[in-house]
């Protein structure tokens, strides 16, 4: 009877370690789609917290600042935030809802090693708002806002990726405009 017991032990501990190895695997499995959403849960705040801040700017209801960080989990060099106009009825209204002929679109696309990423949020912005980069001719003056060491520069962000700073962005809308001019001021490091 004895050896019977002594026969059986290894085939129980085989047993004991491959149930192991499986709650092991399926542990770190749970343990990297926590990460992931967690990192995609961080996207979509910083897209939201961007989205609000465009939309007070475009309305003309004062300056706002904004910190943009690639998330840690996304390569910078293969992912990319930036804003984009779409004149393609079909996908304004999948997007943005009702029946709009063009819209304005925040888009997200990142890459990691755990796989891709997409976001699009619609922006509640006019069309036709503008994000001058050049200051000579533009309303967009950095001057205003340095002080110190701190300085800034214009940056465009229509139809150019948002790189990673701190923003200050100002409608700089006057009488004389035909459409909203938000001034995307980039802190020089």
């Amino acid at each position: 009877m004895n050896r019977k017991g002594q026969e059986a032990a290894p085939f129980e501990l085989l047993i004991a370690v491959i149930i192991m190895g499986f709650v092991l695997a399926v542990g770190f499995m749970a343990m990297g789609e926590l990460s992931k959403k967690q990192c995609q849960g961080s996207v979509e705040t910083t897209m939201s917290e961007l989205k609000t801040s465009l939309e007070i700017v475009a309305k003309g209801q004062g300056k706002t600042t904004f910190a943009f960080r690639m998330p840690p989990c996304y390569t910078e060099s293969k992912s990319r935030l930036g804003i984009r106009n779409i004149t393609e009825r079909i996908v304004c209204s999948r997007i943005c809802g009702g029946n709009r002929i063009d819209c304005t679109v925040l888009e997200f696309y990142g890459y990691s090693e755990v796989g891709s990423y997409v976001s699009v949020l619609c922006l509640d912005i006019p069309a036709t708002v503008d994000f001058p980069s050049d200051v000579a001719g533009s309303p967009c003056d950095p001057d205003k806002y340095e002080s110190g060491t701190i300085e800034y520069e214009v940056v465009s962000w229509k139809d150019e990726p948002i790189i990673p700073g701190d923003y200050i962005l100002v409608n700089e809308y006057t009488l004389m405009s035909d459409y909203p001019r938000i001034c995307a001021y980039k802190r020089s490091i």
